[in-house]
């Protein structure tokens, strides 16, 4: 379709990306910074986001909350690829606790993503209190990802039936 298009392109010629970053739409730039991210071009990815992070310091404005939490969400999931734990959870705590960011998207990923690295590194009753904790959120979506995490945690650590008792909370809700 016409994200493959769009990225098919973009591989060709990544500089081009890299010169008209203020000119591309701040969420398709994000979603190329993901993609690279997600196919092991970090250094690609970091480039991208930083030129975008250094144009939004000195450009207060030229991005909305929700497209910069987007963004800085994305750099933070770099070190995450990486496997540069302590980096990535320091990244998601400081959107996490961002006040500007309340509200957004980016904000309520970053708070899942904190749990999600504490799961990764096994400190789970670390990563229980932060997804009970947003679990209890009306937002039925953060319900959603933080029940979804709490699965995966319960998977991780072998209890197959309470994470299938979280699955069934999540289909409850979706």
């Amino acid at each position: 379709g016409k994200l493959q298009t769009a990225w098919d392109r973009y591989q060709t010629a990544p500089a081009v990306a890299e010169q008209m970053h203020k000119e591309l739409d701040p969420a398709f730039t994000t979603w190329l910074i993901r993609e690279n991210t997600q196919t092991g071009n970090y250094d690609r990815a970091q480039k991208l986001c930083q030129l975008m992070l250094a144009w939004i310091e000195a450009a207060p404005g030229a991005v909305d909350a929700e497209a910069q939490a987007a963004l800085l969400v994305a750099f933070a999931d770099i070190p995450l690829a990486r496997r540069d734990y302590p980096q990535a959870r320091a990244l998601y705590e400081r959107i996490a606790a961002a006040a500007e960011f309340d509200g957004t998207a980016g904000k309520r990923d970053a708070e899942i993503r904190v749990a999600e690295v504490d799961r990764l590194t096994r400190q789970y009753d670390r990563a229980v209190q932060i997804l009970e904790r947003l679990a209890r959120r009306p937002d039925p979506t953060m319900q959603a990802e933080a029940l979804f995490q709490l699965a995966l945690l319960k998977n991780d650590q072998e209890e197959t039936e309470e994470a299938a008792a979280f699955l069934e909370q999540v289909f409850g809700i979706v």
